[in-house]
């Protein structure tokens, strides 16, 4: 008897430290699952009406806008079209190809053009040890995932 309870114990300590995880694993897939379906968005309309898109990644959000960063007074201010907020708790850092280090975001206009191809980008959500990396394809503005929660 003292050896079922054991095991019982056991697994239902096992499963609460899952379970706590389990919130910080939900808020990076959100956050990657609302950037892939943005790129995804900006993809399709720049194809679709032959017009440049571009989605500004900023410290705490990331936005779509057919308006090109450099137009506008602050890239804080609205745009015309969809935000995003990180959720509390997850940062999120960019990489360009060409670039060893992940660094802060601050304003980067990623680029989707009128041909349907888009700028080669790399985005890292994280959340102490875990995280989401995606790295955005040129041809098809589609991710592929690297994921590791703890």
């Amino acid at each position: 008897m003292i050896i079922v309870l054991a095991v019982i114990a056991l697994f239902s300590g096992l499963f609460a430290m899952r379970f706590g995880d389990s919130k910080a694993e939900a808020s990076l897939t959100d956050a990657s699952h609302h950037l892939r379906k943005m790129a995804h968005e900006a993809k399709s309309l720049s194809f679709t009406y032959k017009t440049d898109y571009f989605i500004v990644l900023e410290s705490n959000s990331f936005r779509l806008t057919q308006k090109r960063p450099i137009d506008e007074p602050l890239l804080g201010a609205a745009s015309d079209g969809k935000s995003v907020n990180i959720p509390a708790g997850v940062n999120y850092q960019v990489r360009l190809p060409n670039q060893r280090k992940w660094q802060a975001p601050r304003g980067l206009a990623w680029h989707f053009r009128s041909s349907g191809l888009c700028d080669p980008l790399l985005v890292r959500f994280s959340s102490g040890t875990s995280y989401v990396a995606l790295d955005f394809n040129v041809l098809t503005g589609r991710a592929d995932e690297t994921s590791f929660f703890e």
